[in-house]
């Protein structure tokens, strides 16, 4: 297809996607990152606010392994919606997967039959050989479907990295500061699930800037966010609270505010 054509056609199937921005691309993926949870320093954070708020509620085996299970892929979502993207860097990396994975089509398309010259139909008589060596037993067009199989999935992988770089090419950079921290809804997300289990109501204080009217779910909040790297603190309790109070909205969860 022309390269026009292609362009063309990624615009037409990109209107849905209106305002996405380049470093948008890279963000809200599966990456991880350590954010290992200390069972003792926990245990002890729940003891304050236990005392704090006179509470009597304690973590299970079970919530400190879902604690420790989800919050490196929290990390992780802090990291790939933080961290720069180089534009020119990803183009260069996509062009060099992209001639390797052309090349390799180039390279194994004889194993599919039809009008082949010799030295093509040698070549993947040769690869179809190596095929049944290295599984004994099956027969040669059985090894024929394999490498088929694989020259598809190469073929497939082409078409993917064309398509990546015409998005590179059509999507604008990153203008201004986001209005909210997509990952943060991840991070509030788990943190509910783990007041529900404590039995911690979801409650948000009537005047975040306000120390006295912190609630132990905040409290909460602000303690396991110390697990995450040291630039996802909220520099206080009313900084957290607010924060949470978004999340909240955004995920469409129901929370009380306590009264004035």
């Amino acid at each position: 297809m022309p390269k026009s054509r292609l362009i063309d056609k990624e615009a037409d199937t990109d209107t849905a996607a209106d305002g996405e921005r380049f470093q948008d691309l890279f963000t809200g993926g599966s990456a991880i990152r350590a954010a290992p949870v200390d069972r003792a320093i926990l245990d002890s954070c729940i003891d304050e606010l236990n005392e704090r708020f006179r509470l009597s509620v304690c973590v299970t085996d079970e919530l400190y392994q879902l604690l420790s299970k989800n919050l490196p892929r929290v990390a992780g979502a802090f990291d790939g919606d933080t961290a720069p993207v180089n534009r020119n860097a990803t183009r260069r990396r996509l062009k060099k997967l992209r001639a390797h994975t052309e090349e390799a089509v180039g390279l194994l398309r004889p194993v599919r039959l039809g009008l082949l010259d010799e030295e093509d139909a040698n070549f993947g008589a040769f690869l179809t050989r190596m095929v049944t060596e290295e599984h004994r037993g099956i027969k040669p067009v059985e090894a024929r479907w394999q490498l088929e199989t694989a020259l598809a999935v190469l073929e497939r992988l082409d078409r993917y990295c064309e398509r990546a770089l015409v998005r590179l090419e059509l999507t604008p950079a990153k203008v201004g500061r986001r209005s909210h921290e997509g990952w943060y809804d991840p991070f509030v997300s788990l943190v509910v699930h783990i007041a529900t289990e404590l039995g911690i109501e979801i409650r948000l204080p009537w005047d975040p800037s306000q120390a006295e009217q912190e609630t132990p779910f905040t409290a909460l909040a602000f303690a396991i966010e110390r697990f995450l790297p040291r630039a996802a603190w909220s520099n206080s309790p009313g900084a957290c609270a607010k924060r949470v109070e978004r999340s909240l909205h955004s995920l469409g969860v129901r929370q009380k505010s306590s009264d004035p």
